[in-house]
């Protein structure tokens, strides 16, 4: 099964965010972004791929390698292309702090090379996908969009199965970790 570790976002969050994506979708060609549903929003921590089904041993690693970590706060926002404005895939918001978020990422990755899996070799970048590209852009301008989201407290991560569906992806979560 396909599954990625993530911080998950509050309704509240979710909902405020929605309010941001519907402004934006007036702002391109239907046909230019596939925007992601609400109920998707979330901070990728580490995508896996295909695991095994049994999630308890690579569950086991992480939970080793996470302990030492405190709750932390994260401030969501402004818009950003990603990975960069020359050559955007994404419509993202930013999130900060990225070294407290980069040192969490970290240790998850060190359970998952414990636990037998790979790791991607990419250098940790947090945000949260809005929307996805289906076209390039020539020099792409993000519209201006005031966004006041309130800071997110940051408890716990999930272990998010991910199922491919016609009309997005549908995530299930398998497992939480509490910091």
């Amino acid at each position: 099964m396909r599954a990625f570790f993530a911080i998950d976002l509050s309704d509240r969050h979710k909902n405020a965010i929605e309010e941001v994506t519907t402004l934006l979708q007036t702002k391109f060609k239907k046909k230019d972004v596939h925007w992601i549903k609400s109920a998707n929003f979330h901070i990728t921590l580490h995508f896996l791929g295909d695991i095994q089904a049994d999630t308890a041993p690579l569950a086991a690693a992480v939970r080793q390698f996470i302990r030492h970590i405190s709750p932390f706060t994260i401030q969501l926002g402004p818009l950003e292309w990603f990975p960069t404005p020359y050559l955007p895939r994404i419509i993202s918001l930013h999130v900060e702090p990225l070294t407290l978020l980069t040192q969490l990422a970290q240790a998850i990755g060190q359970g998952i090379l414990a636990s037998g899996y790979p790791i991607e070799k990419r250098p940790f970048r947090g945000h949260i996908t809005l929307g996805k590209l289906n076209t390039t852009l020539p020099h792409p301008s993000l519209p201006e969009c005031s966004i006041a989201l309130d800071p997110l407290p940051v408890k716990e991560i999930i272990l998010f199965q991910s199922k491919p569906q016609a009309l997005g992806s549908r995530y299930t979560l398998l497992e939480s970790f509490v910091l």
